[in-house]
Order: structure tokens, then sequence, then C-alpha cells
């Protein structure tokens, strides 16, 4: 895991807000392609298995905070990320509140048979009021 403090700057209509980055966290995820069908069991890591070419796979994982926070998701390389989805990428979280975030891995049916391995990055980001 890799951590990370960086500030982005950002401006509302009544008042003026920061976004500060308070955490980096980036997980891998790998997935093989073959004829045949497979499964792993690993929490250290998103992994998907064997999958078919045409075939899909999800996992859940919890993302929880022990501040309110924003979660930003970030899918890489961005060639995987067209395979790999979640239906949230932006999570408020509630301080303790853990989130259940699902990803979904579509693999298409032309895809050559072989490892592919890629990472989920979640930013950790509050928003605070700037005087």
């Amino acid at each position: 895991m890799m951590a990370a403090v960086g500030v982005t700057l950002a401006s509302y209509a009544y008042g003026h807000w920061y976004l500060i980055s308070i955490e980096t966290r980036e997980v891998k995820f790998q997935v093989t392609t073959d004829n045949v069908i497979g499964f792993d069991l690993n929490r250290t890591v998103i992994t998907f298995g064997k999958v078919q070419q045409g075939g899909a796979a999800s996992r859940n994982t919890n993302i929880s905070s022990k501040i309110s926070a924003i979660a930003h998701i970030r899918i890489e390389p961005p060639a995987l990320a067209e395979w790999l989805s979640t239906p949230q990428y932006i999570i408020p979280l509630e301080p303790d509140r853990p989130y259940q975030a699902s990803f979904t891995l579509d693999i298409p049916e032309n895809a050559t048979p072989g490892n592919y391995t890629g990472s989920v990055t979640v930013v950790f980001t509050r928003k605070m009021l700037w005087d």
C-alpha cells in the first residue's frame, strides 16, 4: 500500500471550499483469462481467479474511514478500466460506517488468454472551508 498527501483546491458558489487529500491507498487486482473457470478467495488483493473470454466476475470490498471523508476510486491502467467497473466512483464516507464497494469485471469475447493485472486506487479527501 502507498500513502501520499497532497492538496487540491476547488471553489463553490457560496464560499470557498477546498479538498485536502488525507490518504491514498492502492490495491492490485488480477485476473487470468482462459477457457476454464476458477476462483480465488484472497482477501488482501482484488483477485478474480480465472474468467473465460466473454465471462464476468464480481468482488466486493469494504471502504471505511475513521473521519468524515470522500473516497475517489480510480482504476489503472486505462485499458483494463474498460473491463473493470464499479457503480460509484465518488463515495461519501461517515466515520466508522463501512461502504461495501462492488467491482465487476467483464472480459471481452476477443480477449487474448493470459494474466492481466492493474490497480484500484482510492484517494481519501476531506472538504474544508477556506477562510
